[in-house]
């Protein structure tokens, strides 16, 4: 899965925490420990109802994200929810789906286009490399030559990750590659970009608000194709029907209430928010580990899997590298 967009939320300044007396503090990293183990089973659930219908398991997925993001948003703002939403601009809107719609469709035809769950996931992670390309252009940032090196190394290694597992580990393999679901892969991983970049620009008190504009628009485009294909005897089995609940209730839901809490618990209690995400990149590892166990993949064991795994790990932690670096210089 795609997991949500790295972002920073503060508390309003000059406000703090307050706990009732006697209560235990929560961990920011124990938060960040929860929304892993939660997006580590992203990947399998989308392989297992990419094997249903095209779109239906889609909308009942877009739902579900909207519920939850709609109820965060009006719990966080209880007084002025609609206001918020009624703020919002088009782009909100355009830029939003991305995030979900234009994430989830080329992430579903990756899924089905190769035999093994193993490949998608890994070309999943690209989306780090290609939102830190975006969120530059989207920004216009003045960056040092030290950072753009460090940046540049990151987007390298990103790109080899991907050529290592779409050749197999082998130059000769260039030629029999799957590069329609390569492309896929890395469309999925481009919108996703494009989302993270543009989500990095919107306010923090918007924030919510734009979720649920993002799930609401992914959600009016694909219901009335899932609405076609229920009319016309599609159906949903089992497995796909519990894989399509949590990805939508628990990894879209669940996993960015706890992610952003972490955010803004390690801005609290003084803990740097590069090292609260940071934790983020164990995530190909522990999804290509699900992968393995649930479906009985091999491809994890792999030594030119293994390869691309820390490419992309690395190329990712580079590429957030260049982000912590910049501004001190």
């Amino acid at each position: 899965m795609g997991t949500e967009p790295f972002s920073i939320e503060s508390p309003p300044r000059g406000k703090s925490l307050r706990r009732g007396k006697g209560s235990v503090p929560i961990s920011a990293r124990l938060l960040a420990g929860i929304t892993i183990v939660v997006w580590s089973f992203a990947a399998l659930m989308v392989k297992l109802f990419s094997t249903d219908a095209r779109f239906l398991p889609l909308g009942l997925t877009f739902a579900l994200s909207l519920t939850a993001c709609g109820a965060y948003h009006i719990a966080s703002y209880p007084r002025s929810w609609w206001h918020r939403l009624a703020r919002l601009r088009v782009l909100h809107f355009a830029f939003g789906q991305l995030g979900y719609f234009g994430y989830t469709v080329p992430l579903v035809q990756c899924f089905r286009s190769f035999d093994t769950a193993s490949t998608p996931t890994v070309l999943n992670y690209t989306w780090p490399v290609f939102t830190v390309l975006f969120t530059n252009a989207i920004r216009r940032r003045l960056r040092s030559g030290y950072a753009r090196r460090v940046e540049a190394a990151g987007v390298l290694l990103g790109f080899a990750a991907v050529a290592v597992v779409a050749t197999d580990g082998r130059l000769a393999g260039a030629l029999q590659m799957n590069a329609g679901g390569v492309l896929w892969g890395l469309l999925a991983g481009m919108s996703y970009g494009v989302f993270s970049a543009f989500s990095s620009t919107v306010p923090r008190r918007s924030n919510s608000a734009f979720l649920v504009a993002s799930t609401l628009t992914s959600l009016a485009i694909v219901a009335p194709l899932s609405a076609m294909e229920w009319r016309h005897g599609a159906a949903i089995s089992g497995a796909g029907l519990a894989a399509a609940l949590y990805y939508g209730a628990v990894a879209n839901g669940l996993g960015y209430i706890t992610w952003t809490r972490a955010n803004r618990l390690a801005n609290e209690q003084g803990i740097p928010i590069a090292s609260i995400a940071s934790l983020m990149f164990v995530l190909p590892i522990t999804s290509l580990m699900i992968v393995s166990l649930a479906l009985g993949e091999r491809e994890f064991l792999r030594p030119h899997f293994a390869l691309a795994v820390l490419l992309v790990t690395a190329g990712s932690e580079l590429c957030r590298r260049s982000e912590r670096t910049a501004p001190r210089r």
